[in-house]
C-alpha cells in the first residue's frame, strides 16, 4: 500500500502523522490443492490482506479483532473534533480461482471507545464450481459517541454452483443490561468484564 486511501474512502480521516503508508500491513496468500489455512487475531493497525484459492482449497478466517493502538482522528459528523481513540482497520479480499474450494469466515470484534473498519470480499467468476462460502460477522459495542464500527461483507459470486451466506450483527452494552447484572451484586466493571467475556468466548 502507498497511501491511505481505504482509510479515508471508509470515513476515516487520519491525522496523526506517525500513520503512514508503512503502517498498513498488506500481504498476498496463495493457498493450494489440500491447504488449510487458519488466520490470527487483530488487535491494532491496519491490515489488508488477499487471499487466493486454487482447486480444492480451504480457508478459515477465525478471528477476534480487540483494538489497541491509539491514533487521533476526526469525525465531524459525529460532533467529534479529535479524539484519541483505538482504531483498527481490516479488510480480507478473498478471491476463489479454483473449484471445489470452501471459505469460512468467523469474525467476533469489540469496540470499546475506539472504531473498527472492517470490509471481507469473497470474489468467485461464473465458471467456478462447488464452491462453499460463509461469513458471519459479530461485534459488541458501547453505547457512546466513541465506540464506532463500519462492517462491510460482500459477495461477489457469479457462478451458480454455490453454496453461499452472509450474516452481519452489530450490538450494544446497554445500561439496561448493567444493571439487570448488578441486580445480582454485580458491580459496573464486573458485569461489564462478564458480558465481554461472553460474546467474545
Amino acid at each position: 500500500m502507498k497511501s491511505n486511501r481505504n482509510m479515508i474512502k471508509y470515513g476515516l480521516k487520519i491525522e496523526n502523522e506517525s500513520v503512514d503508508s508503512n503502517s498498513i500491513i498488506s500481504n498476498d496468500y496463495v493457498i493450494n490443492h489440500g491447504d488449510e489455512v487458519t488466520c490470527a487475531n487483530y488487535s491494532s493497525g491496519a491490515h489488508h490482506n488477499r487471499y487466493t484459492l486454487c482447486s480444492g482449497a480451504k480457508l478459515i478466517i477465525d478471528c477476534k479483532i480487540s483494538p489497541q493502538a491509539q491514533f487521533k482522528y476526526s469525525a465531524p459528523e459525529y460532533g467529534v473534533k479529535q479524539a484519541d481513540i483505538n482504531i483498527i482497520d481490516i479488510y480480507h479480499e478473498i478471491i476463489v480461482e479454483g473449484d471445489n474450494c470452501e471459505v469460512e469466515v468467523k469474525v467476533k470484534g469489540l469496540a470499546l471507545a475506539s472504531k473498527i473498519i472492517y470490509r471481507c470480499k469473497i470474489k468467485a467468476s461464473a465458471n467456478i464450481k462447488s464452491l462453499k462460502a460463509s461469513q458471519s460477522i459479530r461485534f459488541l459495542k458501547f453505547n457512546n459517541v466513541l465506540s464506532e464500527i463500519d462492517a462491510i461483507p460482500i459477495l461477489e459470486l457469479d457462478s451458480k454452483d454455490i453454496s453461499a451466506n452472509h450474516s452481519l450483527s452489530i450490538s450494544n452494552i446497554k445500561t439496561e443490561d448493567l444493571y439487570y447484572l448488578g441486580l445480582f451484586g454485580l458491580d459496573k466493571e464486573s458485569a461489564e468484564g462478564l458480558l465481554i467475556q461472553a460474546f467474545m468466548k
